[in-house]
């Protein structure tokens, strides 16, 4: 799912890592080690990938419920074809047209 999903606060891709064995996607709003985070800028995002493909379904308008094992790559693959991206935020996920 990398580059397909983006950041819902600022607008960016959504950096690919893997944490305890799983892979998932943060947004850092430009923060980085060289550069101090401003006072309001909002904390890291953080989503686990399983996550966003429990709700993928749901997204694209197809049946809900679990997405059985191999699925996901289809899925995926629709949202790559269709040239779509996954904003997510804390409250929020949604399916847009690709702007770039």
């Amino acid at each position: 799912m990398a580059g397909l999903v983006v950041c819902g606060l600022c607008g960016r891709r959504m950096d690919g890592h893997w944490v305890h064995g799983r892979a998932g996607y943060r947004c850092r709003h430009g923060f980085t080690s060289a550069k101090r985070r401003s006072d309001g800028e909002p904390r890291n995002l953080y989503v686990r990938e399983d996550r966003l493909l429990e709700a993928l379904p749901h997204l694209l308008g197809w049946t809900a419920g679990p997405v059985e094992e191999g699925a996901g790559e289809e899925l995926v693959d629709h949202v790559r074809e269709q040239c779509l991206q996954i904003h997510y935020d804390d409250r929020r996920r949604e399916i847009r047209p690709r702007t770039d």
